[in-house]
């Protein structure tokens, strides 16, 4: 029973990700695709981007950092050559990069642009097979209606809500003081840990949506909450954002689009555990590790509850039974 118990653990802790949620799109998936579809390049600073792909960098859709309003996006993405008709697979640097494809799958969404999707593995996974790409849309409006998320301007409009930080433990636990230029060191008081390159396994696997929700329980989540994705200035947390939103939530999400550079300027609550003065009894929050402790069945059963079942997610639920019972398999003869 050990044996087995041990292999499900495995098993379930290395499967990678399926591009049948909301969100996540894999290669096959592209190649066949009858109809148009624009892939977008979430990579401009790089000399090797996609050939005829529409080449996009997150900053342009910003202003002082903050995503800019609803036409003005719509306005930046027509005229890059993004139709609002035509299905959008962003590409980035997946487990390599900062998150650039999530920020700018975050952007179409609130755009009003539902038909967009991340593709599973980045640019290594596309390269050599992308199809003929190189006309644009023409520059029309969208006949789209977006909504921008509920900024975070003060605590109180988050009370309710788990801020889920998407930063390295350096940065979460303070000991990389003023990190990327925020004005103070720590993170959110209450908040838990998620960092962003935890969300892989390698190059081109993303973990599962069982097993990140699960760590997430163990970090203090009680599977209700609403949550609130964070990270410096909103990169990072805006691909933990397309995470979660893949796995099809009970519960409220939303990216704040500010994170820390903004939280830290203010005089909110923060915790910086480095630094043995702003120490805080029965704090909540807790630092994520590289390599995190297996999930307690507990956890990974309130995980489960945590997801809306529809009929696709369950039969992509049941696709993942055969992987798990292949290792098992293979576990258990190999030990034997």
């Amino acid at each position: 029973m050990l044996v087995v118990l041990c292999c499900l653990w495995h098993a379930s802790a290395t499967l990678c990700r399926g591009g049948g949620g909301g969100v996540f799109r894999d290669v096959d998936w592209y190649l066949q695709q009858t109809s148009h579809v624009t892939v977008l390049d979430a990579r401009p600073r790089r000399g090797d981007t996609l050939p005829g792909a529409v080449v996009l960098w997150h900053g342009t859709l910003a202003d002082n950092g903050n995503l800019v309003d609803v036409a003005n996006l719509q306005r930046t993405f027509a005229q890059a050559g993004i139709s609002g008709k035509w299905q959008v697979l962003v590409v980035g640097d997946w487990s390599m990069g900062w998150g650039e494809e999530g920020r700018l799958l975050w952007a179409l969404r609130m755009a009003g642009h539902k038909d967009s999707f991340i593709l599973l593995g980045g640019a290594n996974v596309i390269q050599g097979v992308l199809k003929n790409s190189s006309y644009r849309a023409l520059v029309e409006p969208w006949n789209l209606t977006g909504q921008l998320e509920v900024s975070v301007t003060e605590p109180a409009n988050t009370m309710h809500a788990l801020f889920v930080d998407a930063r390295q433990p350096e940065e979460f636990n303070g000991t990389f003081k003023q990190a990327y230029g925020v004005a103070r060191s720590g993170h959110i008081t209450g908040a838990i840990s998620l960092p962003f390159w935890s969300l892989f396994t390698n190059a081109t696997c993303l973990q599962s949506c069982m097993v990140v929700l699960a760590r997430m329980v163990e970090e203090g989540w009680d599977g209700e909450q609403a949550l609130v994705t964070l990270c410096t200035t909103g990169v990072r947390s805006s691909f933990l954002w397309a995470a979660l939103e893949d796995c099809s939530l009970r519960s409220g999400l939303q990216n704040y689009d500010g994170s820390m550079m903004e939280w830290a300027s203010k005089e909110w609550p923060m915790t910086d555990p480095s630094d043995s003065l702003s120490r805080e009894s029965g704090s909540t929050s807790a630092s994520a590790t590289t390599q995190p402790a297996p999930l307690t069945t507990a956890a990974a059963e309130t995980a489960g509850l945590a997801r809306q079942r529809t009929p696709g997610q369950v039969a992509t639920s049941l696709s993942e039974l055969p992987m798990i019972w292949v290792s098992i398999a293979v576990g258990f003869f190999a030990i034997c």
